[in-house]
């Protein structure tokens, strides 16, 4: 696909490329810049990025506004589906992010006080919000949205239950249809989790206390709920297992002193990085 590319447009992707892999923590080797041949290019990728080159690509195409090239990769990758899920098969964890469609939410903030509400509207099929990471299955159209919430104030009920954050608290209302499926994402490392199962859970928080949920798969970077109740919700881990995080590196120049820079290494929480930026700012 990419050798439809002209000289221009391959410039412009392997500028991009770079910036892409840094934003989805993966790699980012300077070396794409002397791949002048589109082969080689995608040798390398393949090689440094595995399947995840496909979600990378896409994510390049987006920032440089060409639907065409995404819609024909995004069917070729449908093409692939089939032989994908039997090279996959017995390992239910590596659901492809490239299965998913990504919609930018639209912000609501009308009080710089509250957090603010994102939403959403699909038609049926598999979506991931680019904000959050959470994704969802409908079978007809939907709308719904959410609001990232504190874990200040139920982390020692957590505790308490032999269980630790790990993931975002997002509170979800389903305005119109009906979801189906909701993955909701987590920051934990599952390659070395033994019984990955009984160490996840899914908490729900009401009026009426909370209640803690096993869970039915997980996948490397989502817990999945079929026929979700919605309210407060949240992934959670038990606590005492040894575990790696997936985080974020966020790092802002200060107006105080010359060269002076903050860094911050958080879970990949987005709630949590909006407090952060709004804390710097």
């Amino acid at each position: 696909m990419l050798n439809e590319f002209s000289q221009m447009d391959l410039k412009k992707f392997k500028q991009l490329l770079p910036f892409t892999c840094f934003k989805m923590g993966l790699p980012q080797m300077e070396r794409y810049w002397y791949r002048n041949r589109t082969e080689e290019l995608v040798d390398l990728m393949v090689d440094e990025l595995g399947h995840q080159s496909v979600e990378v690509t896409m994510e390049v195409l987006t920032d440089m506004n060409r639907p065409d090239l995404m819609l024909k990769l995004s069917e070729s990758s449908s093409e692939r589906k089939t032989e994908r899920s039997s090279e996959l098969e017995g390992c239910q964890s590596m659901t492809d992010s490239s299965d998913w469609t990504k919609l930018e939410p639209e912000v609501n903030s009308t009080d710089a006080d509250e957090a603010p509400t994102y939403s959403l509207q699909s038609a049926a099929g598999h979506f991931e919000c680019r904000v959050s990471g959470l994704r969802w299955v409908c079978k007809g159209k939907t709308s719904f949205q959410y609001q990232f919430r504190s874990w200040e104030g139920h982390m020692e009920r957590m505790e308490s239950r032999q269980y630790m954050p790990a993931g975002p608290l997002m509170d979800v209302t389903v305005t119109a249809g009906k979801l189906n499926e909701v993955h909701l994402p987590h920051w934990i490392c599952i390659d070395d989790v033994p019984d990955i199962l009984d160490m996840f859970a899914v908490v729900h928080i009401d009026d009426c206390g909370d209640v803690v949920e096993k869970v039915s798969e997980v996948t490397p970077s989502h817990v999945k709920l079929t026929e979700p109740i919605f309210s407060p919700r949240a992934v959670l881990m038990k606590v005492g297992v040894p575990v790696k995080i997936n985080c974020n590196v966020l790092i802002y120049q200060t107006n105080t002193a010359f060269l002076t820079l903050h860094v911050y290494l958080i879970p990949r929480d987005p709630g949590l990085q909006q407090v952060i930026t709004c804390f710097t700012v």
